[in-house]
């Protein structure tokens, strides 16, 4: 592997662990250099900052995040109940985001703190494009797939947040609960129908 891909990914990984134990408050260049066994010269040789080391690894986690979103797709068959194709693509997200509770603790933080707001989501809406393509033709004309994305990643995040802390069990009724409410943002304007492109 070429060094600099190699310390650029022992850095995000650090800031992904920082995060997630001591928060996004706390992950100074000290913390993360502790972490990673490098010198806090090395945040400075990879990356414009540490703010820039964040939001980097903010972007990989959802580059990440989408493709299991994109792949999901093939849930979608358009000859059985797109609806319940829908629903498996959710159990797909929500096995995906606690799978590692690192990585979705980070996410979470990121995503409601400062760093993130202060941005334009367009880089964000670059990386959801081939998802938000290939959903677009399943949403009532004039809904904004993006909006509607967000919306549900707000309520999905908020559940996830209480089960990696532990306030919530991670229980199938759980799961259902979440997606129930996800479902009522989905249906005022997914037209649930076979046009959704599975591939």
């Amino acid at each position: 592997m070429n060094r600099g891909i190699e310390v650029r990914q022992t850095l995000i990984n650090s800031a992904i662990r920082v995060v997630s134990v001591q928060g996004i408050q706390n992950a100074t260049t000290k913390a993360l250099s502790k972490d990673s066994k490098l010198s806090e010269v090395y945040i400075y040789r990879y990356f414009k900052s540490k703010d820039d080391l964040l939001e980097q690894t903010f972007y990989a986690l959802d580059k990440e995040l989408m493709f299991v979103m994109k792949n999901s797709l093939k849930h979608l068959d358009p000859s059985q109940n797109v609806q319940a194709g829908f629903r498996n693509l959710f159990h797909d997200f929500w096995k995906f985001a606690l799978g590692d509770r690192d990585k979705c603790s980070f996410f979470i933080q990121y995503y409601y703190s400062s760093n993130y707001l202060s941005h334009s989501d367009a880089e964000r809406k670059a990386i959801y494009q081939p998802l938000l393509d290939a959903v677009s033709p399943a949403f009532a004309e004039g809904d904004d797939p993006w909006t509607e994305l967000n919306h549900m990643y707000d309520v999905a995040f908020a559940k996830l947040w209480r089960v990696i802390r532990g306030v919530l069990a991670d229980t199938p009724e759980i799961e259902d609960n979440v997606y129930s409410e996800i479902s009522l943002i989905g249906e005022r304007s997914l037209l649930w129908n076979d046009k959704v492109q599975v591939n």
